[in-house]
């Protein structure tokens, strides 16, 4: 086994032990991510933390979006992951504008506060009684169509997401749309659960499958996501939808 290897492995049984996730999903993660993406912390040949930082933009800045923030048990609270957050700013600052991510638990908001990330994203939660008309929704996976319909849904700026990361909420993610080319709104649920991630549009054009579900959408109801600025830039009234959670 080559130390690349045996570092993604490494990895990967610290992405399972911290967040019990799948095998079927993990190595579709690591797959699309990890050379790319993938940022760890050696103490001698043993990875005691990593993240994934991978790509986004808003509008004409460029970001990444950081993942799976993660730290074997026996090394936490000794420094590790803000060693790990220095090197990636340090790394990232002269080509990029801005971290972003979203905290696991509303306890680590101030931990990611103390890294120097600040509550920049709000969401907005509600739940439908009745509805004034109902579409058929249709099943959309093509990730530039996502982006195109997202695009022409959301009034503000919002973060964008890769090919690669659509790809990737895509395979447990159903995302749906009445009309891919003129949408009036558009979805994303997670498929085992049925958890509604994003409600974009007319929410009231929803089937009745929706009817006193969580919806989440664009609004300004409680805090959802963090950023970090590389640079002097302004990020106000911009909009984080579904994330990796």
């Amino acid at each position: 086994m080559t130390m690349n290897n045996s570092i993604a492995e490494q990895c990967k049984r610290l992405y399972i032990s911290a967040f019990h996730d799948d095998e079927e999903f993990t190595d579709y993660l690591f797959s699309l991510f990890f050379e790319s993406s993938c940022k760890y912390l050696l103490e001698g040949e043993t990875v005691v933390s990593m993240l994934f930082a991978m790509d986004v933009t808003c509008g004409k800045l460029k970001g990444k979006y950081v993942y799976a923030v993660a730290t074997l048990e026996q090394y936490r609270g000794k420094g590790y992951m803000s060693r790990l957050f220095d090197s990636l700013t340090a790394e990232l600052k002269n080509q990029y504008d801005f971290l972003c991510l979203k905290p696991m638990s509303e306890s680590l908001f101030d931990y990611y506060a103390r890294l120097g990330f600040e509550t920049a994203f709000y969401k907005k939660s509600f739940s439908l009684n009745s509805f004034s008309n109902s579409l058929t929704l249709v099943e959309v996976k093509n990730p530039n169509e996502i982006s195109n319909i997202r695009k022409s849904l959301i009034n503000e700026s919002f973060v964008d997401y890769s090919s690669d990361f659509l790809n990737l909420l895509l395979s447990y993610c159903t995302m749906l749309t009445d009309n891919p080319l003129e949408p009036k709104v558009f979805v994303v649920k997670e498929r085992l659960s049925g958890k509604v991630k994003e409600v974009l549009g007319d929410y009231n054009l929803l089937p009745d499958e929706y009817k006193n579900k969580t919806l989440l959408t664009v609004g300004n109801e409680y805090r959802f996501a963090m950023v970090k600025k590389l640079k002097n830039i302004s990020l106000n009234n911009c909009y984080l939808g579904f994330a990796l959670d």
